[in-house]
Protein backbone atom coordinates (compact mmCIF):
# COMPACT_ATOMS: atom_id res chain seq x y z
CA UNK A 1 0.00 0.00 0.00
CA UNK A 2 2.83 2.41 0.85
CA UNK A 3 4.36 1.64 -2.51
CA UNK A 4 1.19 2.75 -4.33
CA UNK A 5 1.05 5.98 -2.32
CA UNK A 6 4.71 6.61 -3.21
CA UNK A 7 3.99 6.07 -6.92
CA UNK A 8 1.00 8.43 -6.77
CA UNK A 9 3.11 11.15 -5.14
CA UNK A 10 5.90 10.72 -7.72
CA UNK A 11 3.38 10.87 -10.58
CA UNK A 12 1.78 14.02 -9.17
CA UNK A 13 5.17 15.69 -8.67
CA UNK A 14 6.19 14.79 -12.22
CA UNK A 15 3.12 16.54 -13.58
CA UNK A 16 3.89 19.68 -11.60
CA UNK A 17 7.53 19.75 -12.68
CA UNK A 18 6.64 19.13 -16.29
CA UNK A 19 4.02 21.88 -16.37
CA UNK A 20 6.25 24.50 -14.78
CA UNK A 21 9.57 23.65 -16.41
CA UNK A 22 8.55 23.86 -20.06
CA UNK A 23 7.77 27.56 -19.91
CA UNK A 24 9.66 30.01 -22.08
CA UNK A 25 11.62 32.62 -20.14
CA UNK A 26 13.63 35.75 -20.74
CA UNK A 27 17.07 35.32 -19.18
CA UNK A 28 18.61 38.70 -18.35
CA UNK A 29 22.39 38.64 -17.82
CA UNK A 30 23.46 41.08 -15.11
CA UNK A 31 26.47 42.14 -13.06
CA UNK A 32 26.00 43.09 -9.41
CA UNK A 33 28.60 45.28 -7.69
CA UNK A 34 27.93 46.42 -4.09
CA UNK A 35 24.39 47.65 -4.67
CA UNK A 36 24.82 48.66 -8.33
CA UNK A 37 23.23 46.56 -11.04
CA UNK A 38 24.47 46.62 -14.65
CA UNK A 39 24.11 44.48 -17.75
CA UNK A 40 26.92 41.89 -17.98
CA UNK A 41 29.48 43.42 -20.34
CA UNK A 42 30.94 40.00 -21.26
CA UNK A 43 27.67 38.79 -22.82
CA UNK A 44 26.74 39.93 -26.34
CA UNK A 45 22.99 39.32 -26.01
CA UNK A 46 21.88 40.77 -22.70
CA UNK A 47 18.48 39.01 -22.90
CA UNK A 48 17.88 35.58 -24.47
CA UNK A 49 15.04 33.05 -24.51
CA UNK A 50 15.46 29.87 -22.45
CA UNK A 51 13.19 27.15 -21.08
CA UNK A 52 12.57 26.36 -17.43
CA UNK A 53 10.64 27.49 -14.39
CA UNK A 54 10.67 31.12 -13.25
CA UNK A 55 12.66 31.02 -10.01
CA UNK A 56 13.35 34.36 -8.34
CA UNK A 57 14.92 35.20 -4.97
CA UNK A 58 12.69 37.90 -3.43
CA UNK A 59 14.43 41.21 -2.85
CA UNK A 60 14.37 44.99 -3.27
CA UNK A 61 15.11 45.30 -7.01
CA UNK A 62 12.15 45.30 -9.39
CA UNK A 63 11.91 43.98 -12.96
CA UNK A 64 9.01 44.74 -15.29
CA UNK A 65 8.09 43.42 -18.71
CA UNK A 66 6.15 45.94 -20.77
CA UNK A 67 4.31 45.65 -24.08
CA UNK A 68 4.58 48.18 -26.95
CA UNK A 69 1.84 50.32 -25.31
CA UNK A 70 3.97 50.58 -22.13
CA UNK A 71 1.48 48.44 -20.19
CA UNK A 72 3.09 46.24 -17.53
CA UNK A 73 2.65 42.56 -18.44
CA UNK A 74 4.66 41.12 -15.54
CA UNK A 75 6.42 42.54 -12.51
CA UNK A 76 8.68 40.81 -9.99
CA UNK A 77 10.79 41.87 -7.01
CA UNK A 78 14.20 40.14 -6.92
CA UNK A 79 17.58 40.06 -5.22
CA UNK A 80 20.50 39.89 -7.70
CA UNK A 81 23.10 38.84 -5.11
CA UNK A 82 24.35 35.27 -5.36
CA UNK A 83 23.94 33.21 -2.20
CA UNK A 84 25.56 29.97 -1.22
CA UNK A 85 26.66 27.68 1.56
CA UNK A 86 30.29 26.96 2.32
CA UNK A 87 31.18 23.83 4.27
CA UNK A 88 32.01 24.60 7.89
CA UNK A 89 31.39 28.34 7.41
CA UNK A 90 27.66 28.57 6.75
CA UNK A 91 25.85 30.88 4.36
CA UNK A 92 27.43 33.70 2.40
CA UNK A 93 26.34 36.43 -0.02
CA UNK A 94 28.51 37.67 -2.88
CA UNK A 95 28.46 41.46 -3.13
CA UNK A 96 30.22 41.46 -6.50
CA UNK A 97 29.34 38.85 -9.11
CA UNK A 98 27.83 37.98 -12.46
CA UNK A 99 24.24 36.89 -12.12
CA UNK A 100 21.07 36.46 -14.14
CA UNK A 101 17.35 36.60 -13.64
CA UNK A 102 14.76 34.50 -15.45
CA UNK A 103 11.46 36.23 -16.20
CA UNK A 104 8.26 34.84 -17.70
CA UNK A 105 8.08 35.13 -21.51
CA UNK A 106 5.35 37.18 -23.19
CA UNK A 107 4.97 37.14 -27.01
CA UNK A 108 3.88 40.79 -26.88
CA UNK A 109 6.78 41.87 -24.66
CA UNK A 110 8.60 44.96 -25.94
CA UNK A 111 10.84 46.14 -23.06
CA UNK A 112 12.32 44.99 -19.80
CA UNK A 113 12.82 47.68 -17.18
CA UNK A 114 14.76 47.16 -13.97
CA UNK A 115 14.47 49.48 -10.97
CA UNK A 116 16.74 49.85 -7.95
CA UNK A 117 15.43 49.60 -4.35
CA UNK A 118 14.65 53.36 -4.38
CA UNK A 119 12.35 52.88 -7.38
CA UNK A 120 14.67 54.61 -9.87
CA UNK A 121 14.94 53.14 -13.37
CA UNK A 122 18.48 51.80 -13.76
CA UNK A 123 18.30 49.42 -16.75
CA UNK A 124 16.11 49.19 -19.83
CA UNK A 125 16.35 46.73 -22.71
CA UNK A 126 14.35 46.33 -25.92
CA UNK A 127 13.07 42.74 -26.22
CA UNK A 128 10.70 43.22 -29.17
CA UNK A 129 13.11 41.26 -31.39
CA UNK A 130 12.42 38.18 -29.22
CA UNK A 131 8.68 38.27 -29.87
CA UNK A 132 7.83 35.20 -31.91
CA UNK A 133 4.36 36.49 -32.78
CA UNK A 134 5.84 39.42 -34.70
CA UNK A 135 8.14 37.15 -36.72
CA UNK A 136 5.42 35.10 -38.41
CA UNK A 137 1.62 35.24 -38.42
CA UNK A 138 1.42 31.62 -37.26
CA UNK A 139 3.98 31.23 -34.48
CA UNK A 140 5.89 27.99 -34.31
CA UNK A 141 5.00 25.87 -31.27
CA UNK A 142 7.73 26.19 -28.66
CA UNK A 143 8.41 22.45 -28.87
CA UNK A 144 9.57 22.91 -32.49
CA UNK A 145 11.78 25.94 -31.91
CA UNK A 146 15.54 25.53 -31.85
CA UNK A 147 17.05 25.63 -28.37
CA UNK A 148 17.93 29.10 -27.10
CA UNK A 149 21.46 30.02 -26.08
CA UNK A 150 23.00 26.62 -26.81
CA UNK A 151 20.65 24.66 -24.57
CA UNK A 152 20.71 20.91 -25.02
CA UNK A 153 17.91 19.16 -26.80
CA UNK A 154 16.52 15.77 -25.94
CA UNK A 155 15.34 14.30 -22.68
CA UNK A 156 15.64 16.79 -19.84
CA UNK A 157 17.18 16.07 -16.44
CA UNK A 158 13.92 15.42 -14.59
CA UNK A 159 12.91 12.67 -17.01
CA UNK A 160 16.28 11.00 -16.46
CA UNK A 161 15.61 11.25 -12.74
CA UNK A 162 12.14 9.71 -13.11
CA UNK A 163 13.50 6.91 -15.30
CA UNK A 164 16.32 6.20 -12.82
CA UNK A 165 13.97 6.14 -9.81
CA UNK A 166 11.44 3.95 -11.63
CA UNK A 167 14.18 1.51 -12.67
CA UNK A 168 15.49 1.37 -9.10
CA UNK A 169 12.01 0.79 -7.66
CA UNK A 170 11.25 -1.91 -10.24
CA UNK A 171 14.58 -3.63 -9.52
CA UNK A 172 13.91 -3.51 -5.77
CA UNK A 173 10.39 -4.97 -6.16
CA UNK A 174 11.65 -7.77 -8.41
CA UNK A 175 14.47 -8.55 -5.96
CA UNK A 176 11.98 -8.71 -3.04
CA UNK A 177 9.68 -11.03 -5.02
CA UNK A 178 12.63 -13.28 -5.90
CA UNK A 179 13.76 -13.39 -2.24
CA UNK A 180 10.23 -14.21 -1.06
CA UNK A 181 9.96 -17.01 -3.62
CA UNK A 182 13.29 -18.49 -2.47
CA UNK A 183 12.18 -18.51 1.18
CA UNK A 184 8.77 -20.04 0.37
CA UNK A 185 10.14 -22.95 -1.65
CA UNK A 186 10.36 -26.17 0.32
CA UNK A 187 13.28 -28.53 -0.20
CA UNK A 188 12.41 -31.54 -2.36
Amino acid sequence: MRFLVFLAVVAAMTGVVKASSNDDLYRVYLYYDHGKLLFDRDVVQKVVLVKGPEVVTPGDFKAEILNKDARVLHSVMFDPRLRGIREGVGGFVLEQSKTSIDLQYFPTGAKIKIYDPAGQLILEYDISHLARASVSPSPTPSSQLPPANGQETGVSWYWWTIISVATGVLGFVLWKLWRRRLTQQSPL
